[in-house]
């Protein structure tokens, strides 16, 4: 029975696919899981499809949904017939996400990690795979996006949760309200994103949401006769004059996507607005390194270092001085394995700072002043931390780790700045905090902390360090140095050789 409806299951797909598009078609759930042993003719069918990445707009996805709608019908009464059910309830259920959906890992139901752990099987490829492709990686950290995001999606399924004879629990609305107050309130969250400063409340007010919702119908009116009319059925609900009529199931799972549009027209807005504020670095990032490296290490010509925590901490704040994060980019990088720019210093305890996501208990800081200017780093040595505890590394496996390697480090997730989770759970956006799952999505940081002795070098994004073809011997010098092997000065010297970068 499992091989028969999936034949028939990829049959559909591609039928769907080749009339009205799909970014991709995947099935999941009993029928899959454990190669269909817990699927019988009363089980339901779970699929995901993906909208065609063509549609941008709420109007554009409404079109696509009502033809999918139309094919859902077709594919209930397939199933019912080759399970032998009859075709008055729906067999199955579609989940339908935009990119942004899959991508920042949300699910309707806040299901964590659905889209990035899953099992699927690509009804177009007949592939399987673990999570769909590109899920998780751009999480969304706004609490009130999250929300209209799944809200959206959410309706979709209510929309599509049609069966072979047109049956729908998906009513139309003739309440005495203009709308639905699910919508009305989901429109005050997009309309509490798009407003800087909103005042805390707002965000749940159906009022404020019904009007930013008909202002927005309003101004949109002109763009197309479906816009239009739709202002103009709300606006007799909201008791202008006219023939009152209910709110359709359509009308509603286009309200959903005109929210989805909403909020993210304003996270949009949000992230130009952060960029826009930065300044734009002027000059190259060997001149602003070499700046900085004059201020907080003035008449270093050669080598000198630095053990005293206060001091390495005064040399640090000045070399970390704000701005050191641009429109264009961060001139200041961390040299080692995995090399990242440093977008974010803080330094809290004695010896303890932040960089970026990374923690180091730094305990010797060397200064290389070299004869070009370009050529200037800055070299520095970490204690071992103690581990927070949430992975459970032993002695014998940071030891191990160490041997391996040279250094070992453990990442996990730090929420509302007291509460350790795993890295899993960082991904996820939930995790179980004093006995209760949380959402913990805009509330919780990476942290990557070094729990055996560490170096690393500072210098600028564009340094001579930045040659692929130095990494090897760059990597070979740094776990001599920090075994007692080699010394800062045979690294300058290796540094002084390379060629300065032509761009």
């Amino acid at each position: 029975m499992t091989k028969e409806i999936l034949d028939l299951l990829t049959k559909w797909a591609g039928s769907l696919t080749s009339s009205n598009g799909a970014g991709g078609v995947y099935v999941f759930g009993s029928l899959i899981y454990r190669n269909g042993a817990q699927f019988g003719p009363a089980s339901d069918i779970d699929l995901v499809l993906l909208f065609p990445t063509k549609l941008k707009t709420s109007e554009e996805r409404l079109q696509w949904l009502q033809s999918l709608h139309a094919e859902k019908r077709t594919l209930e009464n397939e199933l019912a017939k080759a399970l032998g059910r009859p075709a008055d309830k729906p067999i199955c259920s579609f989940v339908v996400p935009t990119a942004i959906e899959v991508e920042g890992n949300l699910h309707k139901d806040g299901s964590p990690a659905f889209f990035n752990s899953n099992r699927f099987l690509n009804l177009l490829t007949n592939k399987p795979t673990e999570g769909l492709p590109g899920s998780g990686t751009q999480p969304v950290a706004d609490p009130l996006a999250q929300m209209c995001f799944r809200f959206a999606q959410k309706k979709r399924n209510q929309y599509l949760d049609v069966s072979g004879d047109g049956a729908t629990a998906f009513a139309d609305f003739d309440e005495s309200d203009p709308l639905p107050k699910d919508i009305m309130r989901h429109a005050a969250m997009a309309s509490a994103l798009a407003t800087p400063g909103y005042e805390k409340g707002a965000e749940y007010d159906i009022q404020a949401g019904l009007d930013f919702l008909t202002n927005k119908l309003y101004e949109a009116r002109q763009t197309s006769p479906f816009m239009d009319e739709l202002h103009n059925r709300i606006s007799i609900r909201r008791n202008a004059r006219g023939k009152r009529e209910a709110v359709s199931a359509r009308d509603q799972a286009f309200l959903a996507e005109w929210i989805f549009d909403q909020a993210e027209n304003a996270l949009v807005a949000k992230a130009r607005a952060k960029a826009a504020a930065r300044p734009r670095l002027q000059e190259h990032s060997t001149v602003f390194f070499a700046k900085r490296f004059g201020d907080a290490f003035p008449g270093v010509r050669g080598i000198a270092s630095f053990e005293d925590a206060a001091e390495i901490k005064e040399r640090l704040d000045i070399l970390f001085k704000p701005p050191i994060k641009f429109e264009n980019g961060s001139p200041i990088w961390m040299w080692r394995d995995g090399n990242i720019p440093i977008e974010g210093y803080q330094a809290g305890e004695p010896g303890f700072y932040l960089m970026g996501p990374w923690e180091f208990n730094i305990t010797k800081l060397v200064a290389v002043g070299l004869p070009n200017y370009y050529q200037n780093f800055v070299y520095i040595e970490t204690a071992a931390m103690p581990s927070v505890g949430v992975d459970g590394l032993t002695e014998n496996m940071i030891a191990e780790s160490v041997k391996h390697s040279g250094y070992c480090w453990e990442e996990y997730g730090l929420v509302d700045g007291e509460h350790a989770v795993r890295r899993a759970e960082y991904d996820d956006g939930s995790a179980r905090i004093n006995g209760k799952l949380q959402q913990i999505s805009g509330r919780v940081e990476l942290r990557i902390r070094q729990l055996a002795p560490y170096n690393f070098v500072l210098a600028a994004s564009l340094s001579p360090i930045n040659n692929s073809n130095f990494d090897h011997d760059f990597g070979v010098i740094m776990n001599g140095l920090l075994r007692g092997d080699n010394s800062v000065e045979e690294l300058a010297k290796a540094i002084r050789q390379l060629p300065k970068n032509a761009f």
